[in-house]
This record gives C-alpha cells, structure tokens and sequence, in this order.
C-alpha cells in the first residue's frame, strides 16, 4: 500500500488532474513493521539502491497526495476493521472515497465506475459546476454508497 502510494506521488504532474484507485485486502504495513520486512529483505545495503531508498509510510504519502490535490479512493476486498479503518483514513486524508468493493458482484464494478466517473466530473466542472455534474449523474445512473 505505502509503495504504491509512493509510486503514485512519483507521478504527479504539475497541472495534470489525476485519482488513484487503491485496491487491496489487508492494511498498509505500519512504519515498525516496514523497518523488519526491510532488515530480513536485504537489509540497509540492497534498499539503499532502490528507487524508494527511504522507508515510507502510507499516511505521510496519503497527506503529500492530498496536498497535491488528488484524492486516494481506497477500497477493500476483505471485510476487517483494521483495513476498513485505515482504507477510510487514507481516502479521508486526500477527499477520496473508501468503501467496500464486493469483487464478485457487479455492485462492486458499478461502484468503482461510479467512483471514477464522478470523480471525473468534479474535476472537468470544476466549482460549482462539477457538483452540478455529478448530481446529474446521479439522476440518470442512480448513486453509488461509499464514505467519503
């Protein structure tokens, strides 16, 4: 989780509109054990040459991407309040959505669509405009239920 919102931090544009979709079933890795999996991985050596040489946390990459403006939407395919918890803090942290996404179900297909093409909307409207798009949106598509 941490990486891949490193990664997506990696790759903001200045003035490029951008969402990461998170998908995932257990929480991001706390910073203690982000420094055991490093010390039996390698060890400081093999992830001073990587890409990520510093260790990284997924709340400090959530908090710089919602500083950027570009919201996290984190959605959990395994039920547990440890991953709800964090998913909806990480979402939280950035005005993105979390939510459970119900993979075998075309609820869970409709709700990321949803997700993505609202998100989309808010965007290219801007204010007020994009919320007006949105509720139009709704009308014709019905809402989708997440917690944003």
């Amino acid at each position: 989780v941490e990486v891949g919102l490193w990664h997506s931090g990696q790759q903001c544009e200045e003035g490029v509109d951008m969402q990461v979709i998170l998908i995932g079933d257990a929480p991001p890795n706390t910073p203690d054990e982000v420094r055991r999996k490093r010390d039996d991985h390698g060890g400081a050596d093999y992830w001073a040459a990587a890409p990520f040489a510093g260790a990284v946390s997924a709340a400090a990459e959530a908090a710089a991407l919602g500083a950027r403006g570009v919201p996290v939407h984190a959605f959990y395919v395994r039920r547990g309040e440890d991953v709800q918890r964090e998913y909806e803090a990480l979402s939280r942290a950035t005005g993105g959505a979390a939510g459970f996404l119900d993979i075998e179900s075309a609820e869970g297909a409709r709700l990321l669509t949803d997700t993505v093409a609202q998100e989309i909307l808010r965007r290219v409207g801007g204010e007020p405009l994009g919320d007006t798009y949105v509720r139009q949106y709704q009308d014709l598509y019905g809402s989708c239920s997440y917690t944003r």
